[in-house]
């Protein structure tokens, strides 16, 4: 939250060409999202914002994927399983993907 509330100071103070202005609008709908506690991913952005948002590195930005360990019954059909679907309501929120996972197909998967 600190480069963007450095960012949005320089900004301010400096430059007042119209790239200067656009980024200098998307820190400040930026800056409250940060603060509620909220990843910067939930912020909807065109092309233009997503270019300038990926100069700031912010790690909530990132895309994030939840795991779901499930037996071999469950991920015959996920929804089925109460675990699966607390999982996915939860990354759902988030605005994150959710990925089913046996432990045993690790070894096929990872090499």
């Amino acid at each position: 939250m600190k480069i963007v509330e450095v960012r949005s100071n320089v900004k301010a103070k400096t430059n007042k060409d119209k790239e200067s202005l656009d980024e200098l609008a998307l820190l400040d709908r930026l800056q409250p999202i940060l603060e509620e506690g909220k990843p910067a991913r939930s912020l909807e952005l065109n092309e233009d914002e997503q270019i300038l948002m990926k100069g700031y590195n912010l790690l909530t930005a990132k895309p994030m994927i939840y795991v779901a360990n499930l037996d071999d019954e469950g991920i015959m059909d996920p929804d089925s399983c109460a675990y699966y679907n607390q999982v996915k309501e939860y990354a759902k929120a988030r605005i994150t993907r959710l990925l089913p996972y046996v432990r045993k197909w690790k070894k096929n998967c990872l090499v």
